[in-house]
């Protein structure tokens, strides 16, 4: 899509701190299983929302951030965040400690299909797309990823540019321990199936979930989803669209002709109004557009169990939260 000038950016109101808790679980996540460090600091205070495309924003941040984990096998990756009121531009930067780059390796590290050499590819794998696929992304998004600096047996500096459009500065900071295990919304006692095939968002949306006290078990293509939904109660199901041997819509419809009650809700890539609606004639009652977020997923969730009829332990008023939802 890059390379034919068919890259799709949709801007809308992007919620940043909640983007930002995202992308703290996920990266936290991938440096924990490493035995490093993952942390995120601000300078000043960050908008609460701006006006971009979420997924391609992630997908830079993802993309530097997870490179930068990768090539560290000890110490720490930090991204501090900040706003650069003069230029408009939101800046990250991603330092790590990993094993930093020679002059020789610095000047391939953007070409598309180059590693640094043949070593970094027989040891690490990859195609080598990562850091040149985020430049472009970052620059659809009036920016740019840059390196700073890289010292060998040091490590390296990036830094990303995205453009600052449509900023609101009400209320907003940086995660922290509080919110990102602390959800306001409880789903105690709530059996959940999760269809969805990308590893990552497996982590992410079952993090979210059993954060609010629900139990998820995961299913990885349609086909598992139908076998597991047949032979156990869940009292609701997260059906991805996109799914390799059976994808989201035929598995819905085959879960309704055989009978199934519980709310099915569709994780769909995209928020186009043709695909909302072909989700809900497989039968689907509603749908979230990825990428997700902790607070709008408990949300949607939360509120199809009330409309279904299930009870739930919420852990506060359930129909005042629904009230002040609503309005």
């Amino acid at each position: 899509k890059v390379e034919a000038g068919k890259l799709e950016i949709e801007k809308n109101v992007v919620e940043f701190p909640e983007l930002m808790t995202d992308i703290q679980m996920v990266m936290g996540h991938f440096a924990e299983e490493k035995g490093i460090v993952f942390s995120m600091t601000a300078d000043n205070d960050l908008p609460a929302t701006i006006f971009s495309d979420a997924a391609r924003l992630k997908q830079v941040l993802t993309n530097v951030i997870g490179n930068a984990i990768k090539f560290t096998g000890a110490g720490s990756v930090t991204l501090n965040t900040r706003v650069d009121k003069d230029l408009q531009m939101l800046r990250f930067l991603v330092r790590d400690t990993g094993r930093g780059m020679t002059p020789v390796h610095v000047a391939k590290i953007f070409k598309p299909f180059t590693q640094g050499d043949s070593a970094t590819t027989r040891e690490f794998g990859g195609t080598g797309l990562g850091l040149e696929l985020s430049r472009r992304l970052a620059r659809a998004l009036g920016g740019d990823v840059t390196l700073v600096e890289s010292r060998p047996g040091v490590g390296s500096v990036f830094e990303i540019l995205i453009a600052l459009e449509g900023a609101s500065y009400e209320a907003s900071s940086l995660p922290t321990e509080k919110t990102l295990h602390q959800p306001i919304i409880r789903l105690d006692g709530v059996s959940v199936l999760l269809a969805e095939d990308a590893i990552d968002n497996q982590f992410l949306v079952t993090k979210f979930l059993t954060l609010a006290g629900a139990h998820v078990e995961v299913a990885c293509d349609g086909l598992e989803a139908v076998g597991m939904a047949s032979a156990n109660d869940y009292d609701i199901i997260l059906m991805d669209i996109q799914m390799p041997h059976l994808d989201g819509y035929q598995a819905t419809l085959r879960l309704r002709k055989l009978g199934c009650k519980v709310p099915i809700l569709a994780l769909t890539a995209h928020a186009m109004r043709d695909e909302i609606e072909r989700c809900r004639r497989a039968g689907c009652d509603a749908h979230l557009s990825k990428p997700i977020g902790m607070q709008k997923l408990l949300e949607l969730v939360h509120r199809s169990l009330l409309i279904s009829g299930s009870t739930v332990d919420h852990g506060y008023d359930a129909h005042d939260y629904d009230r002040k939802l609503l309005s």
